[in-house]
Order: C-alpha cells, then sequence, then structure tokens
C-alpha cells in the first residue's frame, strides 16, 4: 500500500479547463486547455509529492492495476442547516475534483492513468484546520486490499 497527504484539495475540473476551438482541416475540433489555476496546482502539487514521497513514489511500477483512493476532507456541511440552508451538504462534487489530482499522479510516476483500474473518491468533512487531500494506493496483484475484498463480496 502506498499512503500521500497532500495539503490542498484538488480545483473543480470546471475550474481546471477551458475549451478552445482548433481548426483542423474543414473541421473545428474542441480542445481542452489547462487554466492557469489549474496549471499553478499541478505544478504546486506536483513538487509537494515528489519532494515529500519519493519513496513512495518508487513503488508505482509500469502495467500493474492499480486501485486508488482519494480521500478529500473538507467542508461539507452547510452552517445553516436545518434552517437557513436548503441543504445538509454544500455544493462540492467529489467527482469533479479526483481527475486532475489523478492526472499530478501519472505526471509524477511517470505512468499512464490506464494503470488505475479502481477509482474511489470520498469526500468527508474537514476535522482540521485546513483542507487536505490523501492518496491510498494498492497494487492490485500484490497488496491485501480491504475495498476491493468488501467489493468483490457484494
Amino acid at each position: 500500500m502506498i499512503y500521500m497527504k497532500i495539503p490542498s484539495i484538488p480545483i473543480s475540473l470546471n475550474n481546471a479547463y477551458f475549451t478552445v476551438m482548433k481548426k483542423q482541416g474543414k473541421k473545428n475540433i474542441p480542445i481542452r486547455v489547462l487554466t492557469n489555476e489549474g496549471k499553478i496546482y499541478k505544478s504546486e502539487t506536483s513538487a509537494y509529492i515528489s519532494q515529500n514521497y519519493p519513496s513512495e513514489l518508487a513503488k508505482f511500477k509500469k502495467n500493474r492495476p492499480y486501485l486508488v483512493y482519494f480521500r478529500l476532507s473538507m467542508k461539507i456541511l452547510n452552517d445553516g442547516w436545518p434552517g437557513k440552508a436548503q441543504n445538509r451538504y454544500k455544493r462540492s462534487d467529489v467527482g469533479n475534483r479526483h481527475k486532475l489530482i489523478e492526472d499530478v499522479l501519472a505526471e509524477v510516476t511517470g505512468l499512464d492513468d490506464s494503470q488505475n483500474l479502481v477509482i474511489i473518491a470520498e469526500k468527508r468533512q474537514l476535522e482540521e484546520p485546513e483542507p487536505y487531500t490523501e492518496i491510498i494506493v494498492w497494487d492490485m496483484e500484490k497488496d491485501d486490499c480491504p475495498i476491493r475484498d468488501a467489493l468483490s463480496n457484494v
């Protein structure tokens, strides 16, 4: 198992990318481009992981199947609920955040994210002063993985 903790959460894909049209022959093709905010997040997060987790990064191997678990600790509860707020939970789509950190992981390991056969993303209520992301990775051929084992019994 590989464990890393990053002192931030990924930005939303809505803020990480924008679409431009590129002329290709007679057709306009939509191209996704990283925003400045997305570039900063990727650059800072890549540097943080590379500097703080070199031994963990060395555990990633080419052509191995991985189960990747992203746990984002952030403020998810609305303070005004019940009463002022209509919903108990803040609008924050965890599925819209994990792709950028998955791309960072691919960049720092040098491995294509096609090796990530299972992705699980969780958001949970922040108990510390600042938001953070935990990344837990299991090699599905080598590691005992409680999540995979639990899912196989369903």
